[in-house]
């Protein structure tokens, strides 16, 4: 209960980042769709996606982390959004002061994502990462996206939408 809605929301975030590994194995299917539902377990047939599904599944990408990180935070009753910046999903919290982007599938969070005062980046190692399988590039995407919020490039913030979370 004395417990911050940020401390809550890195916790939640920590969680969901091991639900899944990011992506098919490094073979022919490495480029190819790796999300929930839709993924070399499934042989890429699109599958209805259920909680069942959800609890199965070792392969997940930014909508799978996304999704289930906001169903999550609305558990923790944590207010929040879903946030699209070009080719990507992840979550945002408003806390009294600042404005959080967190990603469970980079294991990121940035503060003061929206306002113009100095960011502050928290970052965290990926439990799911390994040079066999999944999750090869994530490094580098997530070292494009901390440079693109530090330089506040023009597409991430001109293109930027939220969307409710409240039926996920």
């Amino acid at each position: 209960e004395n417990t911050s809605d940020f401390d809550k929301a890195e916790s939640a975030m920590l969680i969901v980042s091991a639900f899944f590994d990011y992506g098919n194995q490094l073979n022919e299917n490495q480029n190819k769709g790796g999300c929930v539902g839709d993924s070399e377990e499934t042989n890429f047939i699109v599958t209805s996606k259920n909680f069942s599904l959800y609890s199965s599944s070792d392969i997940g990408c930014c909508n799978d982390f996304a999704y289930m990180l906001a169903s999550f935070l609305n558990h923790l009753q944590i207010d929040n959004q879903l946030v699209t910046i070009p080719g990507h999903i992840a979550n945002v919290i408003n806390l009294e002061n600042s404005t959080l982007f967190i990603d469970a599938n980079t294991n990121l969070i940035v503060e003061n994502f929206l306002q113009e005062q100095e960011k502050k980046f928290y970052v965290y190692p990926h439990p799911n990462v390994s040079e066999q399988i999944r999750r090869f590039g994530m490094l580098n995407f997530q070292n494009q996206l901390i440079e693109n919020f530090t330089n506040h490039e023009h597409f991430i913030y001109n293109f930027v939408t939220f969307y409710p979370s409240d039926d996920v």
